[in-house]
């Protein structure tokens, strides 16, 4: 996945990757496309808030389909090491900056956004004969960095979050609708829960936030489910990601006010250009 802007209301630049990319016509598809949208993205101040931002924000338009180097609807990739089965990559993520004023945090430090990156081994469990429809796992190891309004970073810890990942892109570039789900726990070190889910004793208040240090461990399940499709120039995506943070190590935490926090966004971008080269269209 590509690296994440730092203002609140650029993110989105985020949801194209999310949302998806299309795919291809007739065994071929351009080396690259550009185009420009619009896309909407709600979603919670962090897992286990019950508050949420809504943005609506321009959406860039990129893909790249070179041989060793790829950027396309499943960010940046191809780099590392590859073959028909098993492929490493980039994998990332992100998180918004937090006014604590806004939720259960007020009064505490305000939490600046988080960039997550790492490797990811990929490993093809199933796919169709036509290779259009396929299942894979992926184990992504991730470390976040928080960027401060200075641009300084600092290391917030480290995630795992295996997956289960589900395509089916049977109908090509101009069919139905591109599907994919995807399934999996997440696991986190005490430094990345901390960040989040930790109350010192000088940001504790008696009965209604009390004192709190959280440990590393289970950080509850994830159910993603995105779609997308192209019409000519036009393409159309949305996306819906559920977060249970039942059993999770920091369910307890007096910042956690729900049990379940949602994701959802969408989006149409306008393709205006794109190479007359084509190659061969992939499977991933």
């Amino acid at each position: 996945m590509p690296p994440i802007p730092l203002g609140p209301r650029v993110t989105l630049i985020w949801l194209a990757v999310v949302l998806g990319w299309p795919g291809a016509v007739l065994g071929k598809e351009p080396l690259w496309e550009a185009g420009l949208g619009v896309g909407g993205l709600s979603l919670p101040h962090y897992r286990g808030s019950d508050q949420s931002e809504v943005f609506a924000a321009p959406i860039p338009y990129a893909v790249y389909r070179g041989e060793l180097l790829r950027y396309d609807r499943e960010g940046l990739r191809g780099l590392f090491f590859r073959t028909d089965r098993v492929d490493l990559d980039v994998s990332a993520d992100a998180a918004l900056p937090i006014n604590d004023d806004d939720n259960t945090r007020a009064g505490m430090d305000d939490l600046a956004p988080v960039l997550e990156i790492g490797p990811s081994i990929n490993v093809r469990l199933w796919e169709s004969a036509a290779r259009h429809r396929y299942l894979t796992a992926r184990l992504p190891l991730r470390a976040a960095v928080a960027i401060n309004s200075d641009l300084g970073v600092s290391h917030q810890g480290w995630s795992f979050a295996p997956n289960l990942y589900y395509e089916d892109n049977a109908a090509g570039f101009s069919g139905a609708w591109r599907r994919t789900v995807s399934f999996g726990p997440v696991f986190s070190d005490r430094a990345y829960h901390a960040y989040y889910y930790d109350v010192p004793a000088q940001d504790a208040i008696a009965e209604t936030r009390p004192e709190f240090r959280v440990p590393g461990g289970y950080s509850g399940a994830r159910l993603s489910f995105a779609s997308a499709r192209r019409f000519g120039a036009l393409w159309f995506g949305l996306f819906v990601r559920v977060d249970r943070l039942d059993g999770a190590s920091f369910a307890d935490s007096p910042l956690v006010d729900r049990r379940m926090s949602v994701t959802a966004g969408a989006g149409v971008s306008w393709v205006f250009a794109e190479s007359q080269r084509r190659v061969p269209r992939r499977a991933r």
